[in-house]
């Protein structure tokens, strides 16, 4: 009763809901960094694996065209002359179609090589 009424106070809640107000907004500001970190390094990610992807297709294309190069019929009849084979060339009459042979299964148990 010795005190004035219209004497500022500071509150123990006061204070308690500040230091929480101010904990929360700390706590969003690094989430909302650590978030946009993780995003930027999914991002980059992201754009190395499409690039490893494009690299490799370029590989996978360069791969095939040089094997269409060197499977090439006369390729490899030059090749053939300029090594000194004797294989001669045959005319289709002579080829036969073979059918695959039937696999054989066999069970884990299978004492047959």
């Amino acid at each position: 009763m010795n005190h004035r009424r219209n004497e500022f106070r500071i509150f123990g809640t006061l204070i308690f809901g500040t230091v929480v107000c101010a904990a929360i907004s700390a706590a969003g500001g690094m989430l909302q960094s650590h978030y946009k970190n993780r995003q930027v390094t999914v991002t980059r990610e992201t754009e190395a694996t499409h690039t490893r992807t494009e690299r490799d297709r370029f590989d996978i294309s360069s791969t095939e065209m040089r094997m269409e190069q060197i499977l090439n019929c006369f390729v490899v009849r030059k090749q053939l002359l300029a090594n000194g084979s004797t294989m001669l060339p045959i005319s289709t009459a002579n080829l036969e179609d073979i059918e695959p042979a039937t696999q054989v299964k066999r069970t884990v148990a299978s004492t047959a090589p």
